[in-house]
């Protein structure tokens, strides 16, 4: 992987996804930089060393891959469809699988219509963003 496109999705980002309701005080922002179809993406987590694991093990397996790529290992991991390599979050306590449903839906909602929008878009036309009720984006 180009290491510079990947420090893009951090410093030029072209979204910002913040997840903040989680219920047990986790926060997560989500990087997200598009380059010719290509999702590169990077996490920051201020959450439990679970959630911080499986965050960086998703950016490792799916940044970089296409949007079709990363919905569908979304969609396994939904699932609990693991790979042979992904066998270790089956030793997560069952109790502890929603620190690893939050990061998978957080990564998930960047590809939500109702929850990308284009901040500049929306001063343009002068509305309020769609997507304040759940999570925060910023361009």
């Amino acid at each position: 992987m180009n290491n510079n496109i990947f420090n893009n999705s951090i410093w030029a980002a072209d979204y910002i996804v913040e997840s903040s309701g989680i219920a047990c005080g986790d926060q997560l922002s989500i990087y997200i930089y598009n380059n010719n179809g290509k999702i590169f993406f990077t996490f920051l987590c201020f959450s439990c060393s679970i959630s911080k694991k499986f965050a960086e093990y998703l950016e490792i397996s799916l940044s970089g891959k296409s949007k079709e790529e990363i919905l569908i290992n979304i969609e396994r991991l939904k699932n609990k469809k693991y790979l042979d390599c992904e066998k270790w979050i089956l030793d997560i306590p069952r109790h502890r699988y929603a620190c690893i449903e939050s990061v998978i839906n957080t990564l998930a909602s960047i590809f939500k219509e109702d929850k990308i929008c284009s901040i500049e878009e929306a001063e343009i036309k002068n509305e309020p963003l769609a997507c304040d009720a759940c999570v925060s984006v910023k361009k």
